[in-house]
């Protein structure tokens, strides 16, 4: 007796790459944004350092482990909109 709720079959089974659907990512590492914003790594991790510091933003990053980072992309955005033009 399995412990499986239901058996694989081919029909229920993925068997190709090509079958997995796109998904639109919905967190990055910090070297990532830093690639796609063209800042640094240390100038998102001051961001984030910034945010959380603020208590404004709990669901902007996760820290997996002590060397990984993953920052919610929809919030990163909301949060860099709030710092628009706030060095003035």
């Amino acid at each position: 007796m399995s412990n499986l709720a239901i058996m694989p079959t081919p029909q229920n089974t993925v068997m190709d790459e090509r079958e997995v659907k796109a998904i639109e990512p919905r967190f990055a590492k910090v070297a990532t944004l830093a690639k796609i914003y063209n800042v640094s790594k240390t100038t998102v991790y001051r961001w984030l350092k910034e945010a959380e510091q603020s208590q404004e933003w709990p669901k902007l990053f996760i820290e997996v482990t002590s060397s990984l980072t993953l920052v919610n992309l929809e919030e990163f955005e909301r949060y860099l909109y709030t710092k628009h033009r706030k060095y003035l």
